[in-house]
């Protein structure tokens, strides 16, 4: 984004096990997770006591969750700009109660970029919207990237079987007869990409570190 490396993870837990299903996401992704990346979307949780108008204790399950979230360097951006602002995202009708369960993940180091964000309500939705501005570099000239495909990973055998184990789970996951071919490969494109963004940036983790390593041990 604006020559500037940004990458954006959107993610939808169901209601039942959200906390649970978080932590498996982030144990899957905890490889290319880094101080680029930012997690949006709902995640049908809170992550602290602030996050609703009751202002109920968080149970073990979010605590859990919020653990997972401190070892990968990761915060919620809103409720840290915003400590103590009761806004909320979502009306609970069955209880009552306004509890902001969606959120902006982040890490700790976005925050010197982080130039406004705030709750804005939805008129379109039963949930309200979070947005978040950034100081990005203005661009010196025009250009414009898209995403290409490494070729090389085609060829890493750690990948192919990373990827079969991909494509296997998702046609589990999704293949029933109500699902429209069409829906099914919008899906698989998105699904695929995703998974090879995250393999080439630890393949190119792994390279920098060799790397690292080799000029270290050439100084000595």
């Amino acid at each position: 984004m604006q020559q500037e490396e940004l990458t954006i993870l959107n993610i939808f837990a169901a209601n039942a096990g959200a906390s649970r299903f978080i932590k498996q996401v982030l144990r899957d992704l905890q490889r290319g997770l880094d101080s680029h990346t930012i997690i949006v979307g709902d995640f049908n949780t809170t992550l602290s006591i602030s996050d609703r108008s009751t202002r109920q204790k968080i149970n073990k399950d979010i605590q859990d969750l919020n653990s997972a979230l401190d070892q990968v360097d990761l915060i919620d951006i809103y409720r840290t700009l915003h400590p103590k602002s009761t806004e909320y995202t979502f009306f609970s009708a069955p209880h009552h109660t306004y509890p902001k369960i969606d959120h902006i993940i982040g890490n700790k180091t976005l925050l010197s970029k982080c130039k406004r964000m705030e709750i804005i309500t939805n008129r379109l939705s039963d949930h309200s919207a979070i947005k978040l501005e950034l100081r990005i570099k203005k661009l010196t000239q025009n250009c414009t990237t898209a995403w290409k495909l490494n070729n090389l990973l085609l060829n890493d055998y750690g990948v192919n079987n990373e990827m079969k184990a991909e494509i296997k789970m998702l046609f589990e996951t999704n293949e029933n007869k109500d699902t429209m071919c069409q829906n099914l490969w919008d899906k698989a494109k998105a699904v695929f990409r995703r998974k090879f963004i995250v393999l080439n940036a630890h393949r190119r983790k792994r390279e920098k570190s060799k790397i690292d390593t080799l000029t270290s041990q050439l100084k000595n």
